[in-house]
């Protein structure tokens, strides 16, 4: 019955989310703070991102949507790293996306975006969805738009829905 109410792709989703949560745990109650903020964060954008991309007529909302849950893959593991290492992002810098990943990169020596994409290709996770989860966060250092438009135009709806999202659940 849930699978006729919700849908399909709001079922998978939501399991994607619950599988991340228990492997990406955390005993810490910072980290689990951020942890807390962060799922709630890609709730909000998984759904902004469906009705966008519904309201704009895009093909294939719901592999969107899945692809902006993996995208935060890396932010979990930086938020982990970042922990051991006695770092945080602060402040502004977490709610800015191209702040937060200077100051990641800085820290770690990657952004959160790029370590997700390293784990993703570790997992074995097929490239067509790794390449394109790994445009939503790369798209923050894109100077021309890419010569796909239907492709950057799904990476900025994802992109965007992220940013807003990550503004709402922090506030």
């Amino acid at each position: 019955q849930s699978i006729t109410f919700l849908g399909l792709n709001t079922v998978r989703n939501l399991c994607l989310q619950h599988l991340l949560s228990e492997a990406m745990g955390s005993k810490d109650a910072g980290l689990r703070a951020e942890f807390d903020t962060l799922w709630k964060a890609s709730a909000i954008a998984t759904e902004l991102c469906q009705q966008v991309a519904k309201r704009l007529q895009l093909p294939d909302a719901a592999s969107m949507a899945t692809q902006l849950v993996l995208s935060y893959v890396g932010r979990f593991a930086a938020a982990v790293m970042l922990q051991q290492r006695g770092a945080t992002v602060e402040g502004d810098a977490s709610h800015d996306m191209l702040q937060r990943a200077l100051v990641e990169q800085e820290r770690l020596g990657l952004s959160s975006g790029e370590i997700g994409y390293l784990l993703m290709q570790e997992w074995g996770l097929p490239e067509a969805m790794v390449g394109e989860t790994r445009g939503i966060t790369r798209l923050l250092f894109s100077g021309a738009p890419a010569p796909d438009l239907a492709r950057a135009t799904r990476q900025a709806v994802c992109a965007l829905s992220v940013g807003l999202a990550e503004r709402i659940a922090r506030h």
